[in-house]
């Protein structure tokens, strides 16, 4: 474990975590788009519990900041009545989602600096429980100054914006998400808004 990692995990900051970004995108298996977090995802979606959880046992440094892939690594482990593996990963999620909140509060002059494009739709899922913003209804990338910020209209008139200037070198062609049952708990998970847990 690094120690900005660990660091990070003993002392949330919104400084810390933009530390432990800065370190996961340096990394050499950097995937912007949140692949390895969509693969979960499906593998889950399709019920094979033990592909996600053998996958996440070995997850690579470079999406130790992807609430995603920790609510995903979460559900595969409580699958397997791997529990105490389960709680764990509901701490990172919960933990990592607040530090990108901790990031900015999603407008214009102040957007979210997300680690991965999937980071987006963690979010998304979050503000749909938490503010009632159910759907994306349009989506326009803006350069504002030297930076490159994702502006994501939501179905409540509100436009959440997500900096993403650090990803756009390293942007390939992009993935479709895949569709899932889990992206509505996802949100609700171990953060106060559904009582019951989430895996």
């Amino acid at each position: 474990m690094s120690d900005v990692y660990r660091n990070y995990l003993e002392a949330p900051t919104s400084e810390g975590f933009a530390q432990l970004q800065a370190e996961v995108a340096a990394e050499p298996d950097f995937d912007p788009q949140g692949g390895f977090a969509f693969e979960l995802e499906a593998a889950c979606q399709r019920g094979d519990f033990r592909e996600a959880y053998w996958r996440t046992t070995e997850m690579p440094f470079a999406w130790v900041a992807s609430p995603a892939a920790h609510f995903f690594a979460g559900v595969a482990a409580s699958e397997m009545g791997c529990y105490g593996e389960a709680d764990l990963e509901r701490f990172l999620f919960q933990t990592m989602l607040e530090g990108i909140l901790a990031t900015g509060d999603g407008s214009a002059a102040a957007p979210y600096r997300i680690t991965h494009l999937s980071d987006e739709n963690d979010l998304l899922a979050y503000f749909s429980v938490t503010q009632g913003n159910s759907q994306r209804v349009g989506q326009q990338l803006l350069r504002q100054a030297d930076r490159l910020i994702d502006a994501v209209h939501c179905d409540n008139d509100q436009t959440l914006h997500f900096d993403v200037t650090h990803l756009a070198g390293a942007l390939p062609t992009a993935r479709p998400r895949p569709a899932s049952k889990f992206r509505s708990l996802l949100a609700k998970s171990r953060l106060g808004f559904d009582k019951r847990a989430a895996f």
